[in-house]
């Protein structure tokens, strides 16, 4: 019974629990999510090495290993391509000189208008 329009939980339930994670809405209950530019350059940040940089990034990017079964929150590229840019980026400065995760992460502040707390 719907009730001004309101889904019934069970329908919901229904609807969502046979989903692979890669179809269901983000920020939905049960949906793992992943960060693949923080994924990478976090790695940068921890390990400065570019071998690290790449398993973290291929981790990521796959969705295997600790990122099995997540999907990806920020960049969605399976919906838009382009948002493939900012990890490519990302990668890319990780790989040529690792301690480049810090003006990377600087310069994604200054463009969303985000400060350090």
């Amino acid at each position: 019974m719907d009730l001004a329009g309101v889904v019934e939980p069970a329908k919901l339930a229904a609807g969502v629990g046979d989903m692979p994670a890669q179809e269901r809405s983000l920020g939905g209950a049960g949906v793992r999510t992943r960060q693949t530019p923080r994924a990478i350059l976090g790695a940068a940040e921890q390990h400065g090495s570019r071998r690290a940089i790449l398993r973290e990034a291929f981790d990521a990017i796959l969705a295997r290993s600790d990122y099995a079964g997540s999907v990806e929150e920020l960049m969605p590229v399976s919906n838009d391509p382009v948002a493939a840019v900012p990890i490519v980026a990302a990668l890319i400065a990780s790989l040529i000189h690792p301690p480049l995760w810090e003006r990377c992460l600087q310069t994604g502040r200054a463009v969303s208008g985000r400060t350090p707390k």
